[in-house]
C-alpha cells in the first residue's frame, strides 16, 4: 500500500510540473431533460433531452422499425393524435418511414423554425393505423438551453482582449480577440481553482491545433475543448503562457447550477454510414446507399476554409480531373457546412462557367443538399445527400454496382466561396464500388499536423526614370510559404512573377513611361493558360468573372478596352510559366531565392505581349496588377511620389521656356 501511495504522489507530482494535469467529466450532459418516453408498442423507449429551444436529443433511443408508416410527429392537443405533424428525423428527412434504433442516442430538429414550446407532445406515431408507440410531455414555459455570456477577459498581458460567451458544454465562442502573439508559449487554457495555473490543460485553436498561438486582431472564434471535459468541469478560461508561467488574461465559469447551456453534439456519432473507405492519411470518405439516393461523408484533418472534394473521375480508366463530376465541401469561420455540386472542365479558376467551376455557374444545378459538419478534435466531418443519377447534363451518374474510378483533392477556398487549386490528390488512380458488401475500412485519423513554416519576405521593385520595363510571367504560388503568406489571401496556386520574383511590390513614380512584357497566355480558348494583365484599384482581379454592378465597383487604369461599354483586354502574349521539376518544394524553401532554383522556365511559341502605362496625378497611392481572366494572381503597386510633383515632357519644356524667359528678363 505504501508502495502504491508513493507511485501516486510521484504520478502527480510530475504531471504537475509538466503542466498537464488533465481533468474530465464524470458523467455525459445531454442538455437540460424533458422526459422520459412513456413505452406503448413497439419497443419505443429512451430520454429526451433539449439541447436549446428548436433541438431535442433522444438518448438511449430503441424502436424495433416494424410498423409501416412511422414517424416522430408533434401536435399542441392533451394527447398525442392524428392532428399532429411529422418532425423530421436526425437526418432532416420528412419522407422515410423510421427504421430500426436500438440503443442509439440522435438529435432531431424542430421544422419551420418552431421551439419546443410550440408543442405539447412529441410521439413516435404509425399514419396508417393512427397509432401512437410512444411518447413524452413537454412541460408548459418550459425553459430551454440558451449560450451563456461569461463576459470580457481580465486583460493582464500582450494585449489580450475579448470577450466570451459559452455556446455549448465544450465551446466557447470569442468575440472581438486581440493579442500581439509575443507569447513565446502561449496556448487557451482550462483548469480549476480560483485562477489559472500551470496544471491546466490546452484547448486546441479555432483550427483544432494545439501549437503555440499567434496573435489575433479583432477576430472572433470559436474553440472547443477534448472530449475528455465540460465546462462543468472547469473553474477558468485562461490565455496561459506555459514557458513564462503566466496568466495573460482569463474568465471565471459562473457557479455551474447557473448553467443551462446546449450540450455539445457530434453529430457524426448520431450518423452511423455503411462503408468507409481512407483515401489518404487526411481524408476518409463514408457512404450509405438508400435506394436512389446516397448519403456521403468526407472526414479529413483540415482547417476552416479549406476544402474536401470527392466524386467520379472524368475517365472510365483511371483518376483524371478534368470532366469530373464531384462535390466541393468546406466548414467557414462560424462551423456552418457547404458543400456544392462541381463540374472540373479544365485545370484552372472558374471563369465565365469554364474551369473548376459550381454545376449552378456551368449550365447545371446544385443536386448536393442536406449538408451538415461536425468538427471534433481536430477533423472536421461533412455529410450531404444527392441522387445517384440526378438527371443533370453536367453530373455523372453514380453506379450502385461494380467499380468505377473516382476524384479527391484537398485545397482552399477563396474568399468568393470558390474552390482554388488543389494541394493534395491522389498520387495514382483509385476506385470503389459503391455497391459493395458492407465494409467501414477506416482506422483512426494519425496526428498529422503541419508544422508551422516561415513565411518568404515581400519582395519590393522600384521603378523609376531608369528602371521602367517589367517582365510578367507565370509560376507558382510558393504554397504556405509565398502568396498567401505575403497578401493573406487565397491562391488558385498560380500567380504573377515580375522579373523572376513572385507578387513584387511595384514602388513606381507618378508621369513615368513604363513598359509591362506581358507573357502570360494569348489563346482564349485555353482558359486555364490565358491570362491577360491589366492594373486596377480591385485586390481581388478577374474582371470578366464581375457582374456589371461588381465591374461598376471598381476602377480599370491599363490593360482593358471598353467599346460601347464592353471590355476586352489588351495585354496577353505567349505563355510562359516558371514550373516545377518533381514535388513542390515551397514547404522545403526558407528563402524564395532557395525555391526559385527548383523552378525550370518554359515557354510556349510566340510573341510577348506589351502594356505601356503612364500612371498621372489621378492614379491612387495604391493599385493593383492582376489577371483579367482569374482572380487572387496579383499584388500591390505604390506611389513613392506625392501625387501631381512630377514633370511630364510637355510640363518640362513649359517650365524650360519660362526658365528662360526670366533669365532674359534679368539680363
Amino acid at each position: 500500500m505504501g508502495h502504491t501511495l508513493a507511485y501516486f504522489s510521484a504520478l502527480v507530482a510530475i504531471l504537475s510540473l509538466t503542466g498537464v494535469c488533465e481533468v474530465w467529466s464524470s458523467s455525459p450532459y445531454h442538455g437540460k431533460f424533458i422526459s422520459d418516453f412513456t413505452t406503448l408498442a413497439h419497443g419505443v423507449t429512451g430520454t429526451v433531452y433539449a439541447v436549446d429551444d428548436h433541438r431535442i436529443r433522444i438518448v438511449g433511443f430503441n424502436y424495433d422499425g416494424a410498423a409501416p408508416d412511422a414517424f416522430f410527429w408533434g401536435g399542441t392537443t392533451d394527447e398525442p393524435g392524428s392532428s399532429g405533424e411529422v418532425i423530421p428525423d436526425e437526418f432532416g428527412r420528412t419522407a422515410t418511414k423510421l427504421g430500426t434504433y436500438i440503443n442509439r442516442s440522435i438529435t432531431i430538429t424542430l421544422p419551420d423554425g418552431k421551439t419546443i414550446n410550440n408543442y405539447r407532445w412529441v410521439s413516435v406515431w404509425c399514419r396508417d393505423f393512427t397509432v401512437d408507440f410512444g411518447h413524452i410531455y413537454i412541460p408548459n414555459n418550459f425553459d430551454a438551453p440558451l449560450e451563456y455570456d461569461a463576459g470580457p477577459f481580465r486583460e493582464y498581458a500582450h494585449g489580450l482582449k475579448g470577450h466570451v460567451y459559452i455556446t455549448d458544454s465544450r465551446t466557447f465562442r470569442i468575440e472581438n480577440l486581440h493579442y500581439d502573439g509575443n507569447g513565446p508559449d502561449a496556448y487557451f487554457w482550462v483548469g480549476t481553482g480560483s485562477s489559472p495555473h500551470r496544471r491546466g490543460s490546452k484547448v486546441p485553436d479555432e483550427n483544432g491545433s494545439t501549437r503555440k498561438l499567434s496573435g489575433y486582431n479583432g477576430d472572433t472564434i470559436s474553440i472547443t475543448m477534448t472530449s475528455e471535459m465540460t465546462v462543468f468541469d472547469i473553474d477558468w478560461l485562461s490565455m496561459w503562457c506555459v514557458a513564462a508561467v503566466q496568466n495573460f488574461g482569463h474568465v471565471d465559469i459562473p457557479d455551474k447550477s447557473e448553467l443551462n447551456i446546449p450540450p455539445y453534439i457530434d453529430d457524426s456519432s448520431d450518423t452511423s454510414y455503411d462503408n468507409c473507405e481512407v483515401l489518404n492519411d487526411n481524408f476518409h470518405v463514408s457512404w450509405t446507399l438508400e435506394g436512389s439516393y446516397i448519403q456521403i461523408q468526407l472526414s479529413g484533418r483540415v482547417d476552416r476554409g479549406e476544402y474536401l472534394a470527392f466524386g467520379l473521375s472524368g475517365s472510365d480508366v483511371g483518376t483524371v480531373m478534368i470532366g469530373s463530376d464531384v462535390t466541393v465541401a468546406w466548414t467557414d469561420e462560424n462551423n456552418d457546412a457547404f458543400a456544392v455540386d462541381y463540374s472540373l472542365t479544365a485545370y484552372g479558376q472558374c471563369s465565365v462557367g469554364y474551369g473548376a467551376c459550381p454545376d449552378a455557374e456551368a449550365d447545371g444545378v446544385d443536386d448536393v443538399y442536406d449538408s451538415f459538419a461536425v468538427i471534433t478534435d481536430g477533423i472536421t466531418r461533412i455529410g450531404f445527400t444527392r441522387q445517384l443519377d440526378t438527371g443533370d447534363s453536367v453530373d455523372n451518374a453514380i453506379p450502385s454496382d461494380g467499380e468505377v474510378y473516382i476524384s479527391w483533392a484537398i485545397g482552399l477556398i477563396n474568399p468568393n466561396g470558390l474552390a482554388a487549386k488543389h494541394h493534395t490528390v491522389p498520387s495514382g488512380n483509385v476506385k470503389l464500388n459503391f455497391g459493395r458488401v458492407n465494409s467501414d475500412n477506416c482506422p483512426s485519423f494519425p496526428d498529422t499536423t503541419l508544422k508551422p513554416v516561415t513565411p518568404w519576405e515581400e519582395v519590393c521593385l522600384d521603378g523609376d526614370e531608369d528602371n521602367t520595363v517589367f517582365r510578367v510571367r507565370i509560376g507558382q504560388a510558393g504554397g504556405r510559404r509565398g502568396y498567401t503568406a505575403i497578401t493573406g489571401l487565397v491562391s488558385w496556386g498560380i500567380a504573377w512573377y515580375i522579373n523572376e520574383t513572385l507578387i513584387p511590390v511595384l514602388r513606381l513614380k507618378r508621369g513615368v513611361n513604363y513598359t509591362f512584357i506581358i507573357e502570360g497566355g494569348d489563346d482564349p480558348m485555353q482558359s486555364a493558360s490565358y491570362h491577360p494583365f491589366y492594373i486596377t484599384d480591385d485586390p481581388v482581379g478577374g474582371y470578366v468573372q464581375k457582374s456589371q454592378e461588381e465591374r461598376e465597383q471598381v476602377k480599370v487604369y491599363a490593360g482593358v478596352e471598353f467599346e460601347n461599354g464592353n471590355p476586352s483586354p489588351t495585354a496577353a502574349g505567349r505563355y510562359c510559366e516558371y514550373k516545377t521539376t518533381g514535388v513542390d518544394q515551397s514547404e522545403e524553401s526558407e528563402t524564395f531565392e532557395d525555391y526559385f532554383k527548383t523552378l525550370k522556365l518554359d515557354c510556349e511559341e510566340g510573341a510577348p505581349g506589351e502594356l505601356l502605362w503612364t500612371p498621372d496625378e489621378n492614379t491612387p497611392d495604391t493599385v493593383y496588377y492582376q489577371c483579367y481572366t482569374h482572380q487572387y494572381l496579383g499584388w500591390k503597386i505604390t506611389f513613392n511620389d506625392a501625387a501631381g510633383i512630377y514633370l511630364t515632357s510637355a510640363s518640362h519644356n513649359i517650365v524650360l521656356s519660362i526658365l528662360i524667359l526670366i533669365c532674359i528678363w534679368i539680363v
